[in-house]
């Protein structure tokens, strides 16, 4: 056993010294040889992959605020004159001076070219009306100086023929309406021209005259008394107020200017107010309108010179009196008196 043992022990110490032996050797080994260290396996980077971008929901419209709508204004109701208390009596007094006449000689001038046919057509419906309204403010002589014949012409009424009225019949180039005039003014002295009238020439047309300014008025200077003479024009006042004429009608206005006529949009649609505004004009020529402060609720009492009549008429607050009236030349009182 004892041999056993020992035996163990020798192999034991023999184990020991190879496993030395063979360590020695291993370590010289790698002392002297290089170690290769393999390269590591080249990682791909890592590309981020973004997060899925959600499309930004657009703002929902904000609607405008709403404009407030402020209510219509309503328009002041037209102002009337006052009228009378029942029991109170107004008296007036006016008077009429030496130099006014009543005799009015009216001539009118009408271009008869193809472009006034609508024009014509207005005259035609109106001329009646606004020649009796003529009648109630002065002693009327009316000629008409136009075409007769076509669609663009047009012939004085019956009934105007019949109250003295005449027309002479001449076509009316669009330029020529006051050579027209000058060359029948010597026919027209003496008849439809009176000696101690106020005459009153009248153009219509949507162009412009050949005869200029001051060549008009050393014209007719030899026939007229430039005191006892007006120019009243439908004409084009300028192509953005007038967009329907040929050309402007500068002669015809700075002659209505010279003589204190005055002139009238001839594109416009209604000549209402252009034949009310030419009545009045004739009415402060003849002094034959009187305004008064009310309307009369009673019948009025009207004394020319202390006499009495009934030869008026009364449009809201004014007062015209007939100018059969004022028959001779000289200064006339009116006396008015009314509830």
């Amino acid at each position: 056993m004892v041999k056993t043992l020992k035996n163990i022990l020798i192999l034991m110490f023999a184990i020991i010294a190879l496993t030395a032996c063979a360590e020695n050797e291993f370590s010289s080994q790698v002392e002297d040889s290089e170690i290769i260290v393999p390269a590591p396996t080249p990682v791909p980077p890592v590309i981020p992959i973004p997060d899925p971008v959600q499309p930004t929901p657009s703002p929902s419209p904000v609607p405008p605020s709403p404009i407030p709508v402020q209510p219509p204004v309503p328009s002041p109701p037209p102002v009337q004159p006052p009228i009378n208390p029942p029991d109170q009596v107004t008296k007036l007094s006016f008077e009429r001076d030496i130099n006014t006449t009543t005799n009015i000689d009216m001539v009118w001038v009408v271009d008869n070219s193809v472009s006034m046919v609508e024009e014509i057509e207005i005259i035609r419906e109106n001329l009646g009306r606004f020649l009796l309204s003529l009648e109630d403010r002065a002693q009327l002589n009316f000629t008409l100086i136009t075409n007769s014949k076509g669609s663009h012409g047009m012939n004085l009424s019956s009934w105007a023929t019949s109250r003295g009225y005449r027309q002479i019949s001449q076509f009316i180039d669009s330029h020529d309406s006051l050579s027209r005039f000058l060359e029948f003014i010597p026919r027209l002295i003496g008849t439809s021209l009176r000696p101690k009238s106020q005459k009153i020439l009248v153009v219509v047309s949507d162009d412009n005259s050949e005869v200029g300014t001051n060549e008009f008025f050393r014209l007719i200077k030899r026939f007229i008394n430039p005191n006892q003479f007006k120019i009243f024009g439908f004409v084009g006042l300028d192509k953005n107020l007038s967009p329907c004429i040929d050309r402007v009608g500068s002669h015809y206005i700075r002659m209505a200017e010279a003589t204190g006529g005055q002139t009238f949009n001839i594109c416009e649609k209604d000549w209402t107010p252009h034949f009310e505004s030419l009545i009045k004009n004739i009415g402060q020529i003849t002094k034959t309108e009187f305004t008064l402060p009310s309307i009369p609720k009673s019948e009025l009492l009207v004394l020319i010179d202390g006499v009495a009549t009934t030869k008026y008429k009364i449009e809201k607050n004014i007062l015209i009196v007939n100018p059969e009236n004022f028959n001779s030349n000289k200064k006339w009182i009116i006396e008015v008196s009314y509830k």
